[in-house]
């Protein structure tokens, strides 16, 4: 355990691979039925989201190599599969510990637009 109270490795997943509690939850579904594949519209049903910001959770998990798609169908599908080896202690760390996660979550979004904001130009006077 680290100061956040989270499993080391598992607190730099979240910080390597998770930008959102949505990316998450998405995540976290496909991994409890691997062989399940799902369209946009199940996925915005089942967490009652938008289908514009389940769209772009779901590009960032194909681009980070956890899911694959075929159509219009997307699945759980690591590659490499090493990927998804934190996956059950993500699991259950998020079950034991959801507010903590939730926290590091919201925390690296703050750093991260700090950072960015950082190279916004500014009026000068």
């Amino acid at each position: 355990m680290n100061e956040s109270g989270l499993p080391s490795r598992i607190r730099e997943f979240i910080l390597r691979y998770v930008t959102s509690v949505e990316q998450l939850e998405l995540l976290l579904l496909f991994a409890a039925d691997p062989a399940r594949s799902w369209t946009i519209l199940q996925l915005v049903n089942e967490l009652r989201s938008s289908q514009e910001s389940v769209t772009r959770r779901m590009k960032q998990l194909l681009n980070e190599g956890f899911l694959s798609n075929t159509g219009e169908f997307y699945r759980f599908d690591p590659s490499p599969p090493e990927i998804a080896a934190d996956i059950p202690e993500l699991i259950a760390t998020y079950r034991e510990y959801r507010v903590r996660v939730t926290e590091l979550i919201y925390s690296r979004a703050g750093v991260l637009k700090n950072f960015s904001d950082a190279f916004k130009l500014k009026p000068t006077e």
